[in-house]
């Protein structure tokens, strides 16, 4: 497996994570989650952790995904991936899949 295809199953993992936290949180109706999102404040120290991760690991993956469909010349890929973050990730996976051939 190439270093690539585990930054992003982590990348993604995290993202996931964090998501399902929020859904998790609305679920049971958290007391912290009153107002639809909750404050660094009031997270305990994992759940801040879990939303960096997501945070950063979405950001990086986001700006790989976009210099790699860029310097493919893949312009409708970079258009895509520009206005929708989670299609980043499947870009990249199938392009460590495949190389450069699309």
């Amino acid at each position: 497996m190439k270093k690539l295809d585990i930054y992003i199953c982590i990348t993604a993992l995290f993202f996931l994570l964090a998501m399902s936290l929020s859904a998790y949180l609305a679920a049971i109706e958290d007391p912290r989650f009153d107002g639809g999102a909750i404050t660094n404040e009031e997270m305990h120290w994992y759940e801040s952790l879990i939303v960096l991760g997501a945070l950063i690991g979405s950001f990086t993956t986001w700006l790989i995904a976009l210099s790699s469909a860029y310097s493919h010349r893949f312009r409708k890929w970079f258009l895509a991936i520009f206005i929708l973050l989670p299609l980043a990730w499947v870009y990249l996976y199938f392009h460590s899949r495949e190389g450069s051939s699309h």
